[in-house]
C-alpha cells in the first residue's frame, strides 16, 4: 500500500481537523500529524501498531459501531467507504510505512497550499487569481452544524495568512482581495433535527474585502432584524461591480465588451453607483 497516494489522502480528509496540529480544533490527545503522535501510548492504546491492525486504535475506531468511539464521528459529515477502511487495515498490517513528513503538511490542492500559490502568482504579475475550496462544500442544505465548522477550519487561517503575506511583501496596496460567494443562506433552517441545513438567500449576505484601495476596519450595510434581506446601506451587485471597476481604474459606463454581435456593459445600463464609503 502506497502511503502518499492511498493512505495520506484518507487521513488528511477525515482526521486532520480533530487530530492535527491545531490545538484549538483538536478534540482529544490523539495526534496523527507526527510519527511520535501516531505511536504514543495513550492509557495503554496506540493509534498505530505496525503489523497489528487489531491492536491499533486508529483502525478499531474506524470500524467501531459505538457512536462515541466511531472515527470519523457520525455527525461530522465525513464517512469512509469499506474499501478505504480496508486500505488502512492492509497498510497497518504491512508495517505502516509513512513518508518522512507524515500526513498533515500542506499538500497540493489544499486551500492553504493554493493561498501560497496565489501569493506567488501575484508576485509574478498575474493580474487575476481565483481560489476555490475543492468539492464546493459550501452549499449547506444539510448537516450545517458539523460541515460548516470543518469548512471554516480549512479556510479561516489560510485566508488570513494570505492577506498578511501580501501586506508583508508590500503587495496589498495594489492587490484587491475579495472573499465571498455567489449567494448567502437563509436565517431559517431547512429540514429538521441535527441534520438540518439552510437554503439559498440572495437578498442579504456578506463578503469581505482587503487591500487595493479599500477602507480597512469597517463594516458597511445591515440586514433586517431577521437577517433575511439587506435593509440599511444596500449594495446591489451592480453597485459592487461599478465600485470594483473604479478601483481598477475603469469607468463602468464606458467599459464595453462584444457578445452575440452586440456591445455589452457589465452593469448593463442599470442604475448603480460607486460606493464611495468603502474607498480608502
Amino acid at each position: 500500500i502506497d502511503f502518499g497516494r492511498q493512505i495520506r489522502p484518507i487521513l488528511s480528509n477525515t482526521c486532520f481537523t480533530c487530530h492535527g496540529p491545531d490545538e484549538e480544533a483538536r478534540d482529544s490527545e490523539l495526534r496523527l500529524d507526527t510519527k511520535a503522535g501516531a505511536f504514543v501510548d495513550l492509557e495503554g492504546h496506540r493509534a498505530i501498531v505496525p503489523g497489528k491492525p487489531r491492536e491499533s486504535s486508529l483502525y478499531l475506531r474506524l470500524v467501531s459501531k459505538d457512536a462515541d468511539e466511531k472515527m470519523p464521528p457520525p455527525d461530522s459529515g465525513r464517512k469512509l467507504t469499506a474499501q478505504q477502511i480496508e486500505l488502512v487495515r492492509r497498510w497497518i498490517e504491512q508495517g505502516a510505512k509513512w513518508d518522512e513528513h507524515w500526513s498533515f503538511v500542506a499538500r497540493r490542492g489544499s486551500f492553504a497550499s493554493n493561498c501560497l500559490l496565489a501569493r506567488r502568482l501575484s508576485e509574478r504579475g498575474v493580474r487575476f487569481v481565483q481560489l476555490f475550496l475543492g468539492g464546493q462544500p459550501w452549499d449547506s442544505h444539510n448537516n450545517i452544524r458539523t460541515s460548516l465548522l470543518g469548512i471554516c477550519r480549512r479556510t479561516d487561517k489560510p485566508s488570513a495568512a494570505l492577506v498578511k503575506d501580501l501586506k508583508s511583501r508590500g503587495l496589498l496596496e495594489t492587490t484587491l482581495v475579495h472573499w465571498g460567494g455567489e449567494i448567502g443562506r437563509l436565517p431559517v433552517t431547512e429540514g429538521e433535527g441535527e441534520k438540518c441545513g439552510r437554503d439559498h438567500n440572495g437578498q442579504g449576505f456578506s463578503m469581505w474585502l482587503a487591500g487595493g484601495g479599500i477602507k480597512g476596519g469597517i463594516t458597511y450595510g445591515q440586514t433586517d432584524e431577521f437577517g433575511h434581506k439587506a435593509a440599511v446601506d444596500k449594495v446591489s451587485p451592480n453597485d459592487y461591480q461599478a465600485t470594483l471597476l473604479h478601483l481598477f481604474g475603469m469607468d463602468h459606463n464606458r467599459l464595453v465588451y462584444h457578445y452575440n454581435a452586440q456591445e455589452q456593459k457589465l452593469t448593463d445600463n442599470r442604475p448603480c453607483r460607486i460606493v464611495s464609503e468603502l474607498l480608502a
